[in-house]
């Protein structure tokens, strides 16, 4: 009986020592997972090095040029770091609008290296306040996606009066505002011609940008379809805005005038007053001038 005893208390001591064994291994295999999936420690306990990975920094995410000019292009460089441990692949560069160009010396950025993206803007045809993005896309895998900014206040030599009367229309060339006033909204009406060619002056709702915000329920107390039909055609002096009517230079019939009054009529009345979230770069929008009927 005492035999008995002793193997029965020899066999749970054994089978608590494994049992507890079980678990801490069941433990410790569980913490190696979770570690190893930051790279430092494996499932066996080995420390192994992190992947190396690439980290795209700038210093400077807005640059000012201040009060400018129309009659010089203006030009900066943005200081690409890479700040990670592996090479850094600039794959693309792409500006909001067609008067801004850009240019990479070095798209492959060693470790610790950097390269230099130079930014060109047009700011022929363009007047006030101006603000234009660059979006840079990289193989960083945390922030694939940078975006970067420039702003200007120009001052015009040549009013949109002038310039039609001298026969210069800022439609004509790439160089001006044909790459996205032109070319993105032919064939197009109504809302799609609007996407296409007043979005970014004057919001993808209408709530205005640099241009004046035409989502506003008193706008029709002001102006009837017509009116602004007449507005878009001949365009307007205060904030200037060019015809864009083919007979003022403009790239658009009649008929796509047409479709755009009444577009914004309508989305006067479906869309909700568009509020800005906290980190949105939104200027002043500038009001609507008024029009001699």
């Amino acid at each position: 009986m005492k035999y008995l005893k002793r193997i029965s208390f020899f066999l749970g001591c054994l089978y608590s020592v494994n049992g507890w064994s079980d678990v801490a291994d069941i433990k410790s295999t569980e913490t190696g997972a979770a570690l190893s999936v930051t790279g430092t420690v494996t499932a066996t306990g080995v420390t192994t090095p992190a992947v190396p990975l690439p980290k795209i920094r700038l210093e400077e995410m807005v640059f000012d040029f201040g009060t400018v000019t129309d009659k010089e292009t203006l030009k900066h460089n943005f200081i690409i770091e890479n700040i990670g441990d592996h090479f850094l692949n600039i794959t693309n560069t792409q500006a909001s609008c067609g008067c801004t160009s850009t240019m990479v010396t070095n798209k492959n950025i060693t470790p610790k290296g950097s390269g230099i993206m130079a930014v060109s803007l047009n700011p022929q045809g363009k007047q006030g306040h101006v603000e234009k993005s660059i979006t840079i896309t990289s193989n960083d895998p945390v922030t694939p996606q940078l975006v970067v900014q420039i702003k200007a206040t120009i001052m015009t030599t040549l009013s949109m009066k002038q310039m039609r009367a001298a026969g210069v229309s800022m439609f004509a060339t790439k160089e001006g505002c044909a790459a996205c006033h032109v070319v993105k909204g032919e064939g197009k009406f109504g809302e799609a011609l609007y996407k296409a060619d007043c979005a970014m002056c004057h919001g993808q709702n209408g709530e205005g940008h640099v241009g004046p915000n035409l989502n506003q329920p008193s706008l029709w107390t002001r102006y009837s379809v017509e009116s602004m039909e007449k507005l878009i055609t001949q365009g307007t002096k205060n904030p200037e805005m060019p015809g864009f009517g083919k007979k003022h230079g403009g790239p658009l019939g009649r008929e796509q005038i047409q479709s755009l009054a009444q577009y914004l009529k309508k989305l006067t009345s479906i869309t909700k007053v568009y509020t800005p979230t906290p980190n949105t770069l939104i200027p002043s929008a500038p009001s609507i001038p008024e029009v001699k009927h």
